[in-house]
């Protein structure tokens, strides 16, 4: 009996190291400009402000912050709202969380909330609302990152609809340069090794109890020897399995790129710059490019020849193009309306109206999706040390058809964006064993010395041989029968 309490306290033991080294959830910690100053005695002079945010992993947000500088004296109330988008609210972005907090000086404050799924590569949007003579949450140091845009309104409204580019932002750059903080657990999208070194773990805990209880209805000495080996032996061949599995498995990682341009008019050509892949990081698996563009069109109607219907017609063309000038990704989308002109009834003219391309429900932005490339022509052009130029080229179309003539003018502007991902593999990350590899590799350690150590015992207390034990019963079928009383 106490070889028998041994053996469990034994696999106990392994089951424990495989609990404590299963791999926890993993904290993620997304900032922008976060380990800088704010910018002190500053205020904003507008209601409502936000940027885009493009988490590089897919993880669950829980907890925004943001940082205040020192309070120059106007502000009303310290208590501000965070507003967090799956999108840019103009363009169709639906709300995800809202909630107010007290801001603080120089201390990060924030919302906290339930999980929020975030996928890598895709474009939120975070808004606070009621900033109006409240401390900026920005900073003014130059070493600081410098976003290509940000969104307010002076109406305080939160529709966040005025867009400010840095390209034109005449030196006045630090609303460019938020202090941003996001919070959450990584999302594991497959079981982690440690995870399956508990279940294994759980399922020889219960193989134990089992075995224990059932002991007995064995009645010869030989039986209750075996039960043991058996397990034993079938514990140390999980383990073994395990480790084999898992030693050799590694986790890829990534990196994404947002590049963007605001709303101007057709046609124009400009260039997305991309830093390269980091050899010196691991060994780049794909590339995945996801371009967006939306279009507005600005039409006012001065006369018609013939009153009727006339349907005026929007499209617009986007090509992210490689360097050499083959294609990597483009865009084609367009929008119509329909109207009476020219009646008595009618709208009087001069009419003017605005078209949004394409007419998603909630004037969402085309997208192509990602776009995976993996073919060792583009993996070599994407890696380096340097940036690569990506010529981004955008043309608008529009025109007008119905009974009669018509003199109308037509201005078509275009919005795009590009978010470029690395998926590599670390380097070194395939020599370094997971934790529950680890476990297992314990377990079975000790699983293998417990059997060793069993063997020899219980030779020197029945005072056998090998010959000996070749006698007793090695059918595990008539085992299992005698075990059940059959």
């Amino acid at each position: 009996m106490l070889l028998h309490t041994r053996n469990s306290f034994i696999v106990c033991v392994s089951l424990l190291f495989c609990l404590i080294l299963a791999p926890k959830a993993e904290a993620v910690t997304d900032g922008i400009n976060d380990s800088f100053t704010p910018w002190q005695g500053a205020e904003w002079g507008i209601r409502d402000v936000g940027w885009l945010y493009t988490p590089t992993v897919s993880y669950d947000l829980e907890k925004i912050e943001t940082k205040y500088g020192s309070d120059p004296g106007n502000s009303a109330s310290p208590t501000i709202t965070l507003q967090f988008y799956d999108a840019l609210p103009s363009q169709g972005g639906q709300l995800l969380v809202s909630d107010d907090f007290i801001r603080t000086t120089n201390t990060f404050s924030g919302i906290t909330f339930s999980p929020i799924l975030l996928s890598a590569g895709h474009t939120y949007f975070v808004g606070f609302h009621g900033v109006f003579n409240e401390p900026v949450n920005v900073t003014d140091d130059p070493q600081s990152e410098k976003l290509p845009t940000f969104y307010f309104d002076t109406d305080g409204s939160a529709s966040y609809s005025i867009e400010a580019n840095a390209g034109n932002s005449q030196g006045v750059d630090f609303p460019f340069r938020p202090i941003l903080l996001f919070n959450g657990p990584r999302v594991n999208e497959t079981p982690e090794p440690g995870i399956l070194a508990f279940v294994v773990g759980v399922g020889m805990a219960f193989i134990t109890v089992f075995r224990s209880t059932s002991r007995r209805y064995i009645k010869r000495r030989s039986e209750r020897q075996l039960w043991p080996t058996l397990f034993s032996s079938a514990l140390l061949a999980l383990s073994c399995l395990s480790f084999i599995g898992l030693s050799v498995t590694s986790t890829a990682d990534e990196i994404s790129q947002l590049r963007t341009v605001g709303l101007r008019p057709t046609d124009f050509t400009t260039t997305f710059n991309f830093a390269q892949f980091d050899p010196s990081l691991g060994t780049l698996q794909s590339i995945a490019i996801n371009l967006m563009g939306t279009s507005i069109a600005d039409t006012t109607v001065t006369s018609v020849s013939s009153p009727g219907i006339y349907t005026f017609s929007d499209a617009a063309s986007i090509d992210l193009q490689r360097p050499n000038g083959t294609v990597l990704a483009d865009l084609l989308f367009s929008h119509s309306v329909s109207g009476n002109l020219g009646r008595t009834d009618d709208p009087p003219l001069p009419f003017s109206f605005r078209n949004t391309a394409p007419a998603n429900p909630g004037g969402a932005p085309a997208t192509t999706g990602p776009l995976v490339f993996t073919s060792g022509t583009d993996l070599a052009l994407f890696t380096g040390n340097g940036s690569l130029p990506l010529p981004l080229t955008v043309q608008g179309l529009s025109g007008v058809t119905g009974p009669g003539a018509v003199d109308a003018t037509i201005t078509t502007y275009v919005a795009s964006s590009a978010t470029l991902t690395y998926t590599y593999v670390p380097s070194g990350t395939a020599s370094t064993p997971e934790p529950g590899t680890l476990g297992l590799l314990v377990g079975a350690s000790i699983t293998a010395g417990s059997l060793f150590r069993q063997r020899r015992k219980y030779r020197r207390h029945v005072g056998v041989n090998d010959s000996t034990l070749q006698a007793y019963p090695t059918d595990v079928d008539s085992v299992v029968r005698t075990a059940w009383g059959s």
